[in-house]
């Protein structure tokens, strides 16, 4: 049953780890009374992920990594959701890994480092890498200086990382004492002071003082001096306790929520940290035991804690709500599924992400929004810290940046003489203007720029937990099939579909994944205007539609060279609209592709429309 530890919840990362809301003085426990709120499904992962790492940057989140609920051994794939109703493919990562833990660096990139490729007997893993959000891809970086699973990874304002403690290999053992700090400019891992105590599956939580909190495997915590390098012992829980959440609460106080005792029985115990006092406090106790599971901060400044496991071996669906202003806890509506070692993000909209480490009857790909009660209450800024120069205690000599080392490609055959290089100007302007499911038949209609024609696309339709791939033809710079459905694909009424054009000559490549279904989205573009490189841009959609439409600005640059810039365009009462800055070179025009990606719960397809947008005076 016991995982691995990080911040706040197993696997999971926020961009701002300190976003959230406010909190009242604390109050004597009281009884536990019932929250409200609802739970939706969210859109399915490609694959089941379980102990994966997940980390948000704005709304956009990325899972890589963890390993299915049939396994143990981990997978090296990710995946990316970039607001809206699908999971896009990304670069997988170099090395297959659960348990490995992610933070966000400047730039978005996410840095990935230790777990384990085998979570049944594997050893743990030192490597790391680093994933590049511009071109999806991850690269390798210096390896930590020990092997870690079950530790954390704690992400600094300066752009650094802090690893502490862990074991080395799945089955857990003793905690390590060691503690090592990523330095982004070099790639490398420099050791800074020790822990007091070998510590896994305890968590760490960086407060707005720049200090670092560290609790469990131990019931005396510790706080880890950013600027100085040190660890030294601050006040103590009356038990101890791993394998729990910890949540930065909107005031600087940190709630320790749930895990394991010493003797590994869940719990259902939660204490405050008050990082005036040293001290921790009790508060109410919660409505079921959380181990193992995920918890994430309100807008409105209490934390829900879902999932992991209440007893034994047994998982549970239940949802905790704790109150500040009480210090109690609430029954919450259950999850539509049981899960662990899952990731949890607060969305801008106020609702909540839960994805990874599903134990749905099905695949294990299941994904969950729970939307507060109140969700109307507005959101509190919360306190942040400085840029926490960072030291590493002893004195270090300077190290070279990491270089990876070279690689031998696999050896691939040459092309045939007469394949042209897929180095088109011209975008592919791929527009999608159907794509229903009906009677286990998928019918699609979509226009081509005419320079394609003869030219095959790739499809692949994800439903049902199945792909179905198969090659469609341009002609008349158009995209146009019907296709029967087979197999369970034959009842759905809606899917994920991805049309994939590898481009010639003259045409770039382009690829456009959009929800196939009957309900239509109706979505169209109204005024669009690129002055002082400002691009504005409105229109109209269904009024049942909700989310965003995406927009995505190419043009060529002074090289030739395709460019991009997206934007997004909050849908509210049936209109969209938007004003983005554009780079200096896309401030002469370029073309304008705006996508609406669909809506599963209410079987609206994904729609897709594009102009050539000129610079006006």
């Amino acid at each position: 049953m016991r995982g691995r530890g990080t911040t706040g919840s197993i696997g999971r990362v926020a961009a701002s780890a300190l976003a959230g809301a406010a909190a009242g003085l604390l109050a004597l426990p009281g009884a536990a009374t019932a929250a409200g709120g609802s739970w939706a499904p969210g859109p399915d992962l490609a694959d089941s992920r379980v102990s994966a790492a997940a980390a948000q940057i704005g709304d956009s989140v990325l899972i890589a990594g963890g390993r299915p609920i049939s396994g143990p051994t981990a997978t090296a794939t990710a995946e990316r959701l970039v607001v809206g109703p699908a999971w896009a493919g990304t670069g997988g990562m170099n090395v297959a890994r659960a348990r490995h833990l992610p933070a966000v660096l400047p730039g978005n990139q996410v840095l990935v480092a230790g777990g384990v490729a085998d979570t049944a007997n594997g050893a743990a893993l030192a490597n790391a890498e680093v994933w590049n959000p511009l071109s999806g891809t991850f690269t390798p970086t210096g390896p930590m200086n020990a092997p870690r699973q079950a530790f954390t990874l704690t992400a600094l304002p300066s752009g650094h990382a802090v690893a502490t403690g862990g074991s080395a290999t799945a089955t857990s053992g003793a905690g390590a004492a060691s503690a090592e700090i990523f330095d982004p400019a070099s790639g490398r891992w420099v050791p800074t002071g020790s822990l007091n105590a070998g510590r896994l599956g305890h968590s760490a939580t960086l407060l707005p003082s720049c200090r670092i909190l560290i609790v469990g495997d131990n019931p005396v915590a510790e706080l880890y001096d950013v600027a100085t390098g040190t660890f030294a012992p601050t006040g103590s829980e009356t038990g101890q306790r791993s394998y729990h959440t910890a949540t930065l609460l909107a005031d600087g106080r940190v709630l320790l929520a749930g895990g394991v005792s010493g003797g590994n029985v869940p719990l259902a115990t939660a204490n405050v940290y008050d990082p005036a006092t040293g001290a921790f406090t009790p508060t109410g106790p919660m409505t079921s035991p959380h181990s193992q599971g995920s918890a994430t901060l309100l807008r409105d400044g209490r934390v829900v804690v879902s999932g992991g496991f209440s007893a034994t071996n047994v998982l549970t669906a239940a949802v905790d709500v704790y109150d500040p202003t009480t210090n109690t806890w609430s029954a919450g509506p259950p999850m539509p599924y049981t899960s662990f070692d899952s990731a949890s993000f607060t969305q801008a909209d106020g609702r909540v992400l839960v994805v990874g480490g599903s134990f749905d009857p099905g695949s294990g790909r299941s994904t969950a929004f729970y939307t507060p009660d109140d969700l109307g209450r507005p959101p509190v800024v919360a306190p942040t810290p400085g840029s926490c120069a960072v030291g590493v205690g002893a004195p270090t000599p300077p190290t070279p940046p990491f270089v990876p080392a070279p690689v031998a490609p696999p050896a691939i055959a040459a092309p045939p003489a007469t394949t042209p290089p897929v180095t088109g100007r011209f975008p592919a302007k791929l527009q999608v203007r159907r794509a229903s499911v009906s009677d286990g038949e998928l019918d699609v209609l979509a226009d081509i720029t005419a320079r394609a024609n003869g030219d095959d696309v790739k499809i692949e339709f994800h439903a049902a937990g199945v792909r179905t791939r198969f090659t469609e033809e341009v002609e008349d710079g158009r995209l146009r099939f019907t296709r029967k459905l087979t197999g369970k694909q034959r009842r759905v009424r809606t899917g994920i579909i991805t049309y994939e054009y590898e481009g010639n000559a003259r045409v770039r490549p382009t690829e456009v994944r959009l929800r196939a279904a009957n309900g239509r989205a109706r979505l169209k573009r109204g005024t669009l205007s690129l002055r002082d490189g400002r691009l504005r841009a409105s229109g109209t959609i269904s009024s049942r539609a909700s989310g965003v439409v995406r927009l995505i600005f190419t043009w060529n640059g002074a090289d030739g060279t395709p460019q991009e810039h997206q934007a997004r365009a909050r849908i509210r009462d049936g209109r969209w609209s938007t004003s983005t800055v554009v780079p200096t070179g896309g401030r002469a025009g370029g073309y304008l592709n705006m996508q609406y990606t669909g809506n599963q719960g209410r079987r609206m397809r994904g729609e897709q429309t594009a102009k050539q947008v000129d610079a006006s005076r």
